[in-house]
């Protein structure tokens, strides 16, 4: 299944794959791929949930969620006895930005890769715990990293591999991003320019 090049704005959901075992006791769903979207302004923005197998979510635009960008979760927590998490999840080279939280992973799920996205600032994605601080280069398990210095979206603890990210955002495969948007909201404005005078006075990358 390969849902692709939509854009979904302003709803309660804006895109969700998984598996509802509760009702059929031993499903999975595999080979899912969602890729090249915008999803923006929604309340929940990606939902991966339930026995999904190998995951792909690559090269996405998700931005002004209410609740979080990407969630990775099972319904176990929602009394759903025959459910098992999410395995094998990749999210890598999306946008992940301007969220409340930019990516959720339950505690029951294993470790998602999250490796080279952009969430919404060069410093990384915001993660205060742990022992051992990253730079975005050197990076360090899941189980002690931290990046307290990070000023983009909030990521879960410990079950999300995020190191190391994007300095700069992607342009989705759907076009519907515009060249010079550098803080992954879809649209250049001041804040672009912005970012772009600071990072030109300190001599790094917007």
């Amino acid at each position: 299944v390969v849902i692709a090049e939509n854009l979904v704005y302003d709803s309660e959901m804006g895109i969700a794959a998984g598996d509802y075992c509760e009702y059929n006791a031993g499903s999975y769903t595999g080979n899912v791929t969602i890729q090249g979207n915008a999803v923006l302004d929604n309340e929940y923005g990606i939902d991966i949930f339930n026995d999904i197998r190998g995951a792909h979510v690559v090269g996405n635009i998700v931005t002004g969620s209410a609740e979080y960008g990407i969630g990775v979760y099972d319904y176990t927590s929602s009394g759903w006895s025959d459910c098992l998490p999410p395995t094998d999840t990749v999210i890598q080279y999306n946008n992940i930005a301007d969220n409340n939280v930019g990516l959720w992973v339950e505690d029951v799920v294993g470790v998602v890769n999250a490796k080279y996205n952009f969430w919404g600032h060069i410093s990384g994605p915001q993660d205060p715990n742990g022992t051992m601080e990253t730079d975005g280069v050197t990076c360090y398990s899941v189980d002690v990293v931290k990046n307290a210095d990070g000023t983009g979206d909030d990521v879960s603890e410990e079950n999300a591999e995020y190191c190391p990210w994007l300095a700069v955002p992607i342009i989705s495969s759907t076009g519907l991003c515009p060249v010079g948007d550098l803080d992954g909201d879809c649209d250049v404005d001041f804040n672009d320019l912005a970012r772009l005078a600071a990072n030109w006075l300190v001599g790094t990358e917007p």
